[in-house]
């Protein structure tokens, strides 16, 4: 296909807009270099494990990058919203989609969330498999996936007491600390997309300089979108009942296991990552739970629990407390904190008065023993089989068996 028929197919699509660039223009703006590209994911889990990438497809060998229709539109509108669907399938044909599941090969996965905003828009696509996001920048329409190492249902979990997504961030930046700003003609957002956590009604994120910026949900995704940036090293905050989740990126810890050195790793890290929620103490140490290298130290207060875990170096944080508008003050017994992915999981809550042992079965079959410590209840396990997740505990107090109902978050 030549430029020029490439001019006319996308004049076509976009129907009623205007498509106003040249052949000079269009060489000129297709061979420009990209913006570096971040992708990271953050699990709510005791093992932190990348389980997906954003990959942009290459420039076909004498061919150029076709770009968004840059004419003053009113996004939205129907013609817009037309066309742009039509760019991200054709984007989705031109992309290597040889290491995906035979079904998944043929058409972009269900859409799942779409935002507008002037020039600029992302379509968020998604199954139990993977994801696909489509933005439109004020430059090019492009697309990216996110996938599980091997395709396991692991991908973007949404069981327990965490936040797992995908971070992408292209846009402007509200650090005090930022380097250069991307110009008006390189714009693109920065985005979160991920699974809604279990009974979720709301997911923010909170910038370091304490903008916020709520998310949308759609078909069990939710995605926080920044059209003009501010999301690079902002905190995720889900509300879920009466409590909130928070997460953040996690920071680097060198040097073998010492927990200690891991205590006050912890500390720093709630204190710095997480300061635009307000200050947090850091509660009680209640466990230290570890494997190898691996460790899991477990934080409990009245009101506030923390999971810090460190894996192959990083130090990660997942803070649960009762929110303002809570109607109690502390958390009640058997109130119960666990996260799982395919690789790791971990349990923790307030045992009953007395407490002396039990047991967490998981849908294998398998029971872990709980430790009990000041008050509290705790296991961790490592996964046997892909999807292994807790679907009762027990709590012995005497000859009383404590068993409260699993459905996700205590």
């Amino acid at each position: 296909m030549t430029v020029d028929d490439l001019r006319r197919q996308l004049t076509d699509e976009y129907e009623q807009e205007r498509f106003t660039m040249t052949v000079g223009d269009v060489e000129h703006r297709a061979g420009r270099s990209r913006r570096r590209v971040t992708a990271w994911v953050i699990a709510g889990t005791a093992a932190l494990l990348v389980v997906g990438a954003l990959v942009r497809p290459p420039t076909p060998d004498g061919g150029v990058d076709p770009l968004a229709t840059p004419s003053a539109t009113v996004s939205g509108t129907p013609a817009w919203q037309a066309g742009f669907a039509a760019e991200c399938d054709r984007k989705w044909l031109e992309l290597d989609r040889s290491g995906l599941r035979p079904e998944d090969r043929d058409l972009l996965p269900p859409l799942r969330i779409e935002r507008f905003d002037g020039e600029l828009g992302i379509r968020v696509y998604g199954n139990d498999w993977l994801t696909a996001e489509c933005e439109r920048t004020t430059r090019e329409v492009t697309i990216g996936t996110g996938r599980a190492v091997g395709n396991t249902r692991g991908f973007l979990p949404d069981v327990g007491t965490g936040i797992t997504y995908i971070g992408h961030y292209r846009g402007r930046t509200v650090s005090s600390e930022a380097g250069p700003q991307p110009s008006p003609d390189e714009l693109a957002g920065d985005y979160l997309v991920g699974r809604v956590p279990s009974g979720a009604t709301a997911v923010t994120a909170v910038a370091s300089d304490g903008q916020r910026f709520r998310g949308q949900f759609g078909g069990g995704f939710f995605l926080v979108w920044a059209p003009r940036g501010g999301l690079d090293g902002a905190l995720v905050e889900a509300t879920v009942g009466s409590a909130e989740i928070l997460v953040a990126q996690g920071s680097r810890l060198p040097g073998g296991y010492d927990a200690q050195a891991l205590d006050a790793a912890c500390g720093e890290n709630l204190a710095s990552a997480f300061a635009a929620a307000g200050r947090i103490t850091m509660p009680p140490r209640r466990f230290a739970l570890r494997s190898g290298e691996r460790a899991l130290h477990l934080y409990g207060s009245p009101n506030t629990m923390v999971a810090c875990s460190r894996v192959d170096g990083m130090v990660s944080l997942v803070v649960t407390r009762l929110t303002r508008y809570a109607r109690v003050s502390a958390w009640p017994e058997l109130k119960y904190f666990v996260s799982a992915s395919s690789a790791a999981g971990w349990v923790t809550g307030v045992a009953p008065e007395g407490a002396t042992g039990g047991t967490v079965t998981l849908n294998s079959g398998r029971k872990i023993p709980l430790q009990i410590s000041q008050g509290w209840f705790a296991c961790r396990w490592t996964a046997e089989y892909d999807d292994e997740r807790p679907v009762r505990i027990q709590v012995a107090a005497g000859s009383i068996v404590y068993s409260p109902v699993m459905n996700g978050v205590g």
